[in-house]
């Protein structure tokens, strides 16, 4: 159904990019891992087959960071998107969002896909040189949840360990990030610096 009326937008407007449907998740094993990636070849193959010429955004791949290898997530990850880019014209491109590491990943529940090092790791892995789509958002409250994490890693430890976890609204997120956020306002421009270093 996400595609029932591509073809006729495609004809229609000067599509430049097209985001990954909702629900995909690449780097995952199992059922939902392979969900994703039939999905994503339907989606290409169409594309395909429509002559777009454009971009597809793959983002919002996450992993657990207690209990999983993510060296395994970005191999599984570049392994499945080889195989995507080969089976589709090299006038599509395949591009990588910028994705947000935040507390509204609950738990431990982290984005795959976020700091510089991420993409140069998934890059090693690729096929095809790199594509990235920058989100000037994700990596401004990306750069300072890493410096919060770096700041006070014992607040975040016990963030993760909560368990009042399984909202974003819950009083141990919203204390502790609301907090450190009013304290280090004027420390923002050097957190996303210290980021892209």
């Amino acid at each position: 159904d996400d595609f029932k009326f591509l073809p006729a937008m495609i004809e229609r407007l000067n599509i430049t990019s097209v985001h990954q449907p909702r629900k995909v998740d690449l780097c995952q094993q199992g059922e939902a891992g392979d969900r994703s990636f039939n999905v994503m070849h339907e989606l290409l193959t169409l594309l395909d087959s429509l002559k777009f010429q454009g971009t597809v955004v793959i983002h919002g791949n996450n992993f657990d960071e207690l209990n999983s290898d993510k060296l395994q997530h970005i191999k599984l990850l570049a392994d499945r998107v080889n195989r995507l880019r080969g089976a589709v014209s090299t006038e599509i491109k395949i591009a990588f969002e910028t994705d947000v590491a935040f507390f509204n990943l609950i738990n431990s529940n982290r984005a795959l896909l976020v700091y510089p090092e991420d993409f140069n790791m998934l890059s090693s892995y690729l096929t095809f040189p790199i594509n990235i789509v920058l989100d000037f958002e994700h990596i401004y409250i990306s750069a300072i949840f890493r410096r919060f994490i770096k700041d006070d890693p014992d607040q975040y430890k016990s963030v993760l360990s909560s368990d009042e976890l399984g909202s974003a609204d819950t009083p141990a997120i919203k204390d502790a990030w609301l907090n450190y956020l009013s304290l280090h306002k004027a420390d923002i421009g050097s957190y996303v610096r210290e980021l892209l270093d």
